[in-house]
């Protein structure tokens, strides 16, 4: 499962360009009863449009922690 980038929708261009693409494939599909064409066609719209989240993954330990335990050894 992707995790999508759902701050961009807060950007008036972006939320509008989506909002536009999923209106065009919604008007391509003729089986709306069909769940997985159905979301197949949200995320990869979500995908091209939004694009991913990035991971932004913080140290847990600072700096001057990382001397310390040095200074102890």
């Amino acid at each position: 499962m992707c995790k999508f980038n759902l701050k961009a929708l807060q950007y008036k261009t972006v939320s509008q360009q989506f909002e536009v693409e999923i209106r065009n494939r919604y008007s391509v599909l003729d089986d709306l009863d069909n769940w997985e064409t159905l979301r197949d066609s949200v995320q990869e719209v979500t995908k091209e449009v939004l694009g991913l989240k990035t991971n932004s993954k913080q140290d847990w330990i600072s700096d001057s922690t990382r001397d310390l335990i040095d200074k102890k050894r």
